[in-house]
């Protein structure tokens, strides 16, 4: 199946997601329709997205997250915020 190109730089971030999301265990095909990117635009914000590609299937510590992401987001804190749960364990 031909993967669907993004449209604009916005979808770039929920396509990258989508192929991350392929790469894990249970996998998230891409659809020639595009509802694979509406589903997680309807979902994720484009940072979130963004963050999301840095996620793995296994619960991670928030501060390993925050090494990954911190090319994204200034603080431990703005990371919080897109995870409200995250403010001891792992993620």
């Amino acid at each position: 199946m031909k993967k669907p190109i993004a449209n604009t730089s916005e979808d770039l971030h929920y396509r990258e997601l989508q192929q991350h999301l392929d790469r894990q265990p249970i996998g998230f095909p891409p659809s020639a329709d595009g509802a694979d990117i509406r589903l997680l635009k309807h979902v994720f914000s484009p940072e979130e997205a963004a963050i999301a590609t840095c996620l793995s299937h296994k619960p991670q510590p928030v501060e390993v997250i925050f090494e990954q992401t911190i090319h994204m987001v200034p603080s431990m804190d703005a990371l919080k915020k897109h995870h409200p749960g995250a403010s001891g364990g792992s993620v």
